[in-house]
């Protein structure tokens, strides 16, 4: 019966996490990682199977003979991961990763072959992959590259996760290698806590669900709240010339203020182009005076205030992620696009409520 819980929980976890993810993406696209979504369904899938012949009393062992499913796993972890550090994947890549697969439940399926051998090919298969896995991994990190705490946490986690099924898929293969299902039984077993801690870390942290970066804002349906920044409707009077526009503009607006939040969200500091009014308009393929309509009637800021609002959110997510821990104030400075350390003080000051000595003493950095 413990084995059933287990993996029973496995399934419902792995089910809720599918389903929060598709929910949000639709609010945040770019986040969305669509490997573990399928890594995802297809956990909920297998362990729902398992728990239904437990449930059932059949001979479990007789009914688990899909071993070969996991020839594909080991590239869906792969890209998974790969997607995670934000490696670009063609459709080329796609294809060519299961193409191997494909061709070994091919030839399984006129041919069986024989346990011994499924337990070396698959020794062979997954160990490249594991290699090509770490080899992404230390080149990434090597760069500096920066996550949020918690992404790297979920990340290395992931890695974990990776490693270990990866030692316990051919633990059990070559202990068993005339049967499949005592394979598959055993495997469930032992992987269920790991997935369990897995897909608990991901709700306790639902920033990895929504890919959040400090910038404060929640869109549903008929309402945003980004911090008292905009507002839901028009907070004064229209005016007489901007009637026009606002009737054709204003049942649209929250999709409107969705796409600035998203574009600014992914807005790459790196570039050195400026974060301005123009920008927006050409990156969300709005007509300039549409914009204008939106941030004159629904934003409570200055485009100037707006603008300096955004950048210290980002240099927040910075500080947070250890930028201080090994550059210097100026650098921070810098690389969010401040002109002067002026400018960025009282900025800094104005929207996070404290100088930057007094964050770093709360977030425990050294400046």
């Amino acid at each position: 019966m413990i084995y059933f819980l287990l993996n029973f929980l496995v399934a419902f976890l792995a089910l809720v996490a599918f389903g929060v993810i598709l929910h949000s993406s639709k609010k945040n696209e770019e986040t969305i990682n669509y490997y573990f979504l399928i890594i995802l369904l297809g956990l909920t899938a297998q362990r729902l199977f398992y728990t239904s012949l437990i449930l059932s009393n059949v001979n479990i062992e007789n009914k688990l003979n899909y071993s070969f499913v996991a020839y594909f796993y080991v590239p869906l972890f792969y890209l998974f991961l790969k997607n995670f550090l934000k490696y670009k994947i063609s459709q080329k890549e796609n294809l060519t990763h299961f193409a191997l697969p494909s061709v070994i439940v091919l030839i399984n399926l006129f041919f069986e072959i024989d346990g011994s051998v499924k337990a070396v090919l698959f020794l062979i298969f997954s160990t490249i992959y594991l290699f090509l896995i770490l080899k992404k991994t230390v080149f990434y990190f090597k760069e500096e590259k920066k996550l949020l705490k918690s992404k790297k946490h979920w990340f290395f986690i992931m890695l974990f996760v990776t490693i270990v099924i990866y030692l316990a898929a051919n633990f059990f293969l070559f202990r068993y290698t005339e049967n499949t299902s005592i394979v598959l039984k055993e495997f469930y077993n032992f992987t269920s806590i790991i997935w369990i801690v897995c897909l608990t870390y991901l709700f306790i942290n639902p920033e990895i669900f929504f890919g959040a970066k400090k910038l404060k804002f929640i869109i549903r349906k008929e309402e945003i709240t980004i911090k008292n920044i905009w507002k839901p409707k028009p907070f004064k009077k229209i005016e007489e010339y901007d009637k026009k526009i606002h009737n054709k503009i204003a049942p649209n607006s929250i999709n409107i203020i969705s796409k600035i939040e998203r574009y600014i969200e992914g807005y790459d500091f790196h570039n050195n182009l400026p974060l301005d009014f123009k920008s927006i308009s050409k990156g969300i393929n709005i007509k300039a005076y549409h914009l204008n309509y939106i941030f004159k009637y629904y934003c409570i800021y200055s485009k100037n205030d707006l603008f300096n609002y955004y950048k210290i959110m980002h240099v927040l997510a910075l500080i947070e992620e250890g930028y201080l821990q090994h550059k210097t104030i100026n650098s921070l400075i810098s690389h969010a696009n401040f002109k002067s350390q002026k400018t960025f003080h009282n900025n800094f000051k104005k929207f996070a409520g404290k100088s930057p000595q007094e964050m770093n003493n709360v977030l425990k950095f050294k400046l």
